[in-house]
């Protein structure tokens, strides 16, 4: 949850252009940041992109994608370079219905309703962690993607009374501190988390 600056990414592309290089953009996390992923909305394309279970509405879910010079080589019709592809999740049916019906439920406005809470959350956690002089205590992240860190000695210990803390209040995060918004989740639910997050600043606090 520590994003890649634009300029960065700009760099590889250009990098990678010079170089004949394969530019790969891991997307599983991003693509559910702008309706057209991260390279869409900062307009750096990459020959090749993965996406995850974000595309098949929750459900287990990979693909990959690029430029037609690449694809091409999945093309079984042509014996001399095709590449064979197998997965565990080929062809799965229930997955793609799933993505179906979610892609009607996936809007541009949508997202950008869930990146401006994520954005709130960051904003208004980080005021909370600056007036309670904790200083261990950071939250990182770009739009619905949100990331928590703690720095210091007592880091692992204080991530993990984070989680459980969070946990005890109905609260579910990934335990090594990430936070994903969905569509599901409201202003109140933004609410609710900085509540939890100001009490467990307090506990430190005492």
């Amino acid at each position: 949850m520590r994003p890649a600056t634009s300029e960065f990414l700009s760099f590889l592309r250009e990098a990678a252009s010079q170089t004949g290089t394969v530019l790969i953009f891991d997307e599983v996390v991003t693509s559910r940041l702008d309706y057209h992923g991260l390279q869409g909305k900062w307009n750096i394309i990459p020959d090749m992109t993965t996406v995850g279970k974000y595309l098949g509405g929750g459900f287990p879910f990979g693909a990959f994608g690029g430029s037609a010079e690449i694809m091409d080589r999945f093309d079984s019709s042509d014996k001399s370079i095709a590449l064979h592809h197998s997965g565990t999740f080929n062809n799965n049916i229930f997955t793609m219905r799933a993505a179906v019906a979610a892609a009607d439920l996936i809007t541009q406005e949508e997202l950008q309703r869930l990146n401006g809470m994520g954005d709130r959350f960051r904003e208004q956690a980080t005021l909370l962690i600056k007036r309670s002089g904790f200083k261990d205590m950071e939250f990182s992240g770009y739009g619905s993607a949100i990331g928590v860190h703690f720095t210091g000695s007592d880091s692992e210990a204080l991530r993990e009374l984070f989680y459980f803390m969070l946990l005890r209040e109905g609260i579910s995060i990934g335990r090594r501190g990430f936070m994903s918004l969905n569509l599901m989740h409201t202003e109140a639910s933004i609410d609710r988390l900085l509540e939890a997050v100001s009490a467990f600043l307090g506990s430190i606090a005492r």
